[in-house]
């Protein structure tokens, strides 16, 4: 039902909200996505928290456009580091500040440290052969297929965050193995922070895009970092006994949607370059010959133009013929100069100019 906006900014009317989505997050086996689009401050943000933390059906959780506030995401926190089942959070347009975005690190440090207790107690007096050992690997490529185990797509687009979010971010991107894509637009990141998280990048396992266009840091340009195609290089890892860490390179995309200002600016830059170097091209394009004047009753000229066009077949002509080669068929100098050893054209053999019937040859 479509609750209308009178109703919502009544502190009463949203704590009953929080708590009836609460009640159903508690309930529902079969609820995938849940998008909030509005603040239902801090009492009924605190309802959804506790349900989150024991719903195991949820896989996509969106609070977009919401301008929720510190103080109403701080309720959510814990619910999000005890749940491992939701798959894509999308943070963007909340009214975020380094204090949620410092939360946020510690959601994804939550995570790894779950994984990686559940990942001691399993191999725990589980020996190559053994039944616990084939459990084991049933489990883990069950696990794998089901995708559980941490975040996979986290948007943190257009809020505060700055420079001490990234390094949050960086420290619990070390001990993540689950997130693939990273979104950070419209933040106030500056170049040393994109630099920071290109890093973090590098020996990720699994992250292959971080958005960082349209900061509002002055003057600094930011694009998508992604990885280089084939850079991924596998290897031995040094703290972790059969494990492997991977290497991989990472550039920045500057690459942005038509539809932006920098896109925008981008595409008139080149239509002006691209007109003055026609403007150039045709100031130094030579004109090409004047038509030829013939004599008044002239009847035989059609006939020793066409002998001589026969006699002459690689250059001068008419004044047509001639526009035609300035044109570029075979280069527009030919037109004037004749042969030239740049053109494809083999080099006529010319008669004495006093032989041709046209002056202008």
């Amino acid at each position: 039902k479509m609750v209308e906006a009178s109703a919502l900014s009544n502190e009463r009317v949203c704590r009953r909200l929080g708590h009836s989505v609460g009640s159903q997050l508690r309930l529902t086996r079969t609820l995938m996505e849940l998008e909030i689009g509005t603040n239902l401050g801090p009492a009924a943000c605190e309802s959804i928290g506790k349900a989150l933390a024991v719903n195991q059906c949820l896989i996509r959780l969106s609070f977009a456009d919401s301008n929720m506030g510190d103080a109403s995401f701080g309720k959510l926190v814990n619910g999000l580091r005890n749940n491992t089942y939701i798959r894509e959070i999308n943070l963007s347009g909340c009214g975020l500040t380094d204090a949620s975005g410092t939360a946020i690190g510690s959601i994804l440090r939550a995570h790894a440290s779950r994984r990686a207790t559940a990942q001691w107690q399993d191999n725990l007096r589980c020996y190559p052969g053994s039944a616990a050992a084939r459990d084991l690997a049933a489990r883990q490529m069950e696990l794998a297929a089901m995708g559980t185990g941490g975040l996979t797509a986290l948007n943190l687009s257009y809020n505060n965050l700055t420079v001490v979010t990234v390094k949050a971010m960086c420290a619990s991107l070390h001990q993540d193995t689950r997130l693939t894509v990273l979104r950070m637009k419209g933040n106030k990141i500056n170049e040393a922070a994109a630099a920071m998280l290109g890093q973090a990048m590098k020996e990720h396992p699994r992250l292959v895009s971080v958005e960082l266009q349209s900061t509002q840091v002055p003057d600094v340009e930011l694009g998508v970092l992604r990885v280089v195609p084939g850079s991924e290089v596998s290897m031995p890892s040094p703290d972790l006994v059969g494990g492997t860490t991977v290497k991989k390179e990472v550039f920045m995309d500057m690459d942005v949607a038509p539809t932006t200002p920098r896109a925008v600016k981008t595409a008139a830059a080149a239509a002006a370059a691209s007109e003055e170097g026609q403007r150039t091209a045709a100031r130094r394009r030579p004109s090409s010959a004047p038509p030829a004047r013939r004599a008044p009753g002239a009847a035989g000229a059609g006939a020793g133009d066409e002998s001589d066009e026969a006699n002459n077949p690689g250059g001068g002509g008419s004044g047509a013929g001639a526009t035609q080669t300035a044109a570029g068929q075979t280069g527009w100098y030919e037109g004037r100069r004749g042969w030239s050893p740049a053109s494809s054209v083999t080099a006529p053999t010319w008669k004495p100019m006093g032989d041709h019937a046209n002056s202008t040859r």
